[in-house]
């Protein structure tokens, strides 16, 4: 690999030069843009010497006139930085890059790590976007454990990689007396109350990637922070294009956003439904959606006939709502009077249990976005605003090219449909954790990762029995796409440990029957079964009130393989079976798959029309989960790190530019692999700025939470639209 540099945190030894930024314990340790053009530029940014690390010059080069490009051998990574650093110091970098060539990891990784290359828990990892020579960026950080172990910063090239940076920045804070409060030990996202400056939230205003190292936050003590989250429900100490300072600037957004779509013009060669005129071709219409392979790739067909891809868009016309209980200094103003809406509550108490909150807490939550919207348009009760949601949803959805309401879209859009919307319904899931029709197997043999659901409970098929005929007229409508039932079932991920599950049940549980009874078919009596198990059953009741035996038999290992692939479709098997009770043409989407296995994968292909996942990742090209079948994307999307919220969600982009380039990454290997029907952004709205209940802050949406549109987005979305066909054709 060749020798590194003494490298440390203070100082860039070869280039004897230390930056002092706005805060007085934050330093600058590395700003490098090579335009220095020779090999000293890579050594004084702290970087290896190394073959393995070249200056680019001309096309090659990121900006300016050179960047370094870094080539990791085919069978082994490379070692492109690597210095100390300070226990509790905060570390934030900023890199410009270009993937040149991807190996079989992301293009390279930031990541903090002792000497033996293990990173502490929940610190985090920067990794490259596998999109190849898009100009992107990476900013994160990571803070250091103050645990008295020596770690250093590092940064990989993978195995096979080629990556071209630029313009590489590292900062090194010490949290002081002054801004300490505002920093967290690194912490599991999922505990909310850990961070006890910030209750509730996934991430807040010093998360890595969102802080800027000058921010004037860092200078600010705790009385003079708080509040922190303006009238609107913005964060008040950062700035970003449209956002809200006045209440004139929030009446003005619609004009604006009427001028612009006045100049895009519609989207060309669709028909009613935004299906593509004049490609029926032979196919006989059905008056409903359906799915149709043409030329090797699946399709649907709108109720004419026509090719139809659903490019679609989540929660569309909802509000998000953020709690205040414990939280209330957060906020300039959540006055439950100063609403504009007559007898409509802005303050409520959620109505069920919240994930990572205990069972029983039911918390009073506000909605800014509720609120806002009312402002914005000179709305004056819950019904006018309701009627707006559908009138300005309905010309948004035309305009941007999007063309079918994804899950959980606001009711009142749907009751006059005039664009084609997908249902969804949480019944089974939810209802089943709400009244224990779940799996309860001993956590101290085998504990399930989260609520399964007891399929072969008959209560499971009532909930269905009961739901399903509410939705009907929604079902049996031509602009019904399809239903999804439930959304990530939280399955195990190997096969056959949701029955050794089902074996340390108590008695009752409906499944532990359901296994008995597929075993008595397979055994003539108890004592083959011992012989089989290598067990002691003394009868079928004693099989039964068992909890702490599982069988290692190859004998038992098949019976519990194969009971686990009939309990999984058992599942869609029933979902299927009620939902054509009520609507025998409606598609059945399935589950929209997060956690899946082998089992659950061949139930859903067998009884679904077209089977759903939620897939949050750089491209789909290579997806292969599903041999021939047709498939739809749920959910995905790259949130953005630029518009005042603080968890940089699931896939990150550092700024707007950057998520257009990885939309349209994603979209195109969507559309031009056979199996995809569609996909669905989520969300429509970014999430409140203090999180949704459950934790969530992200800028996913399409919107702000001010209700205006993110137009590098927008105009992202219409490019992918107007030529979706072409490329689904391959044109």
């Amino acid at each position: 690999m060749g020798t590194m540099k003494k490298f440390f945190a203070l100082s860039v030894a070869a280039a004897g030069v230390v930056f002092q930024c706005s805060a007085a314990n934050l330093t600058e340790i590395v700003n490098a843009g090579f335009e220095g053009g020779d090999r000293d530029a890579i050594l004084a940014a702290g970087f290896a010497e190394s073959p393995n690390a070249v200056i680019v010059k001309g096309a090659e080069a990121i900006d300016g006139n050179c960047s370094v490009r870094f080539d990791a051998p085919a069978d082994k990574h490379f070692l492109a930085m690597k210095f100390p650093v300070r226990n509790g110091a905060v570390y934030m970098y900023d890199i410009d890059y270009k993937v040149k060539k991807i190996g079989k990891f992301a293009p390279f990784s930031v990541r903090l790590s002792d000497a033996r290359g293990a990173s502490p828990a929940f610190a985090n990892v920067g990794l490259a976007v596998r999109i190849p020579n898009v100009k992107l960026k990476m900013k994160e950080g990571f803070r250091v454990p103050s645990d008295g172990k020596q770690y250093y910063f590092k940064i990989n090239v993978p195995y096979g990689s080629s990556v071209v940076m630029d313009n590489v920045k590292i900062y090194e804070l010490i949290p002081d007396s002054t801004n300490s409060y505002l920093f967290s030990e690194n912490r599991d996202k999922f505990d909310l109350f850990a961070d006890k400056t910030f209750p509730g939230m996934y991430y807040t205003p010093t998360a890595l990637s969102f802080l800027d190292p000058h921010s004037p936050i860092l200078d600010m003590p705790r009385e003079k922070f708080f509040p922190f989250i303006d009238k609107w429900g913005q964060y008040k100490y950062s700035d970003w294009p449209n956002k809200i300072k006045s209440d004139e600037d929030l009446r003005k957004t619609h004009a604006e956003e009427v001028a612009r779509y006045e100049k895009f013009g519609k989207i060309p060669n669709r028909d009613e439904y935004g299906a593509l005129e004049n490609s029926r071709g032979g196919f006989v219409p059905t008056g409903r959606f359906c799915v149709d392979k043409v030329d090797g790739k699946w399709y649907f067909r709108a109720p004419n006939g026509n090719l139809f891809w659903a490019f679609g868009l989540n929660s569309v016309g909802n509000f998000g709502a953020t709690i205040i209980d414990g939280r209330e200094h957060f906020f300039d103003d959540i006055d439950p009077d100063n609403n504009p809406m007559k007898g409509y509550k802005l303050i409520r108490k959620v109505s069920r249990p919240i994930l990572h909150y205990p069972p029983d807490a039911r918390p009073r939550v506000f909605s800014f976005a509720t609120r806002t919207y009312a402002w914005k348009y000179g709305l004056t009760s819950w019904a006018e605003t309701a009627a707006k949601i559908k009138e300005i949803s309905d010309w948004r959805m035309k305009n941007w090219g999007v063309s079918v309401y994804g899950c959980w879209t606001f009711p009142e859009i749907l009751k006059k449909p005039v664009h084609p919307f997908i249902l969804n319904t949480d019944a089974p899931k939810l209802t089943c954790a709400a009244r224990k029709i779940c799996l309860q197997p001993d956590p101290e043999q085998r504990k399930l990762f989260r609520m399964v659901p007891d399929v072969c409970d008959p209560r499971f098929r009532k909930i269905l029995s009961d739901t399903l005929p509410k939705l009907a007229d929604r079902l049996n409508s031509r602009w019904c796409v399809g239903i999804f039932i439930d959304n990530e079932i939280t399955w195990e991920t190997k096969e056959g440990y949701t029955a050794e599950a089902i074996l340390t049940c108590p008695p009752e549980q409906a499944a532990k029957k359901s296994f008995r009874d597929f075993l008595k078919k397979r055994y003539p009596d108890i004592a083959a079964l011992d012989e089989a198990w290598g067990a002691k059953y003394a009868d079928w009741d004693a099989f039964l009130s068992e909890r702490n035996f599982i069988p290692t038999t190859a004998e038992a290992k098949k019976d519990i393989d194969d009971f686990d692939a009939q309990f999984h479709a058992l599942y869609y098997k029933i979902c299927r079976e009620e939902l054509k009770k009520v609507s025998p043409d409606v598609l059945y989407l399935g589950s929209r798959f997060a956690w899946r296995n082998k089992h659950a994968l061949r139930a859903a292909e067998k009884y679904c029309d077209v089977v759903s996942f939620n897939l949050y990742r750089d491209t789909v090209e290579n997806f292969d989960e599903i041999k021939d079948k047709p498939v739809i994307i749920g959910e995905f999307s790259f949130s953005r790190s630029d518009y005042g919220h603080f968890w940089k969600g699931i896939r990150q982009a550092a700024n707007g530019k950057d998520q257009s380039a990885m939309f349209t990454h994603y979209m195109k290997s969507a559309l031009r692999h056979p199996n995809f029907v569609g996909a669905c952004w989520f969300t429509y709205s970014d999430q409140p700025t203090t999180a949704r209940p459950d934790g969530e802050n992200a800028a996913f949406g399409v919107v702000d939470i001010c209700d205006t549109p993110h137009y590098d987005l927008i105009k992202t979305f219409r490019k992918i639209s107007k030529r979706m066909f072409d490329i689904r054709a391959g044109k």
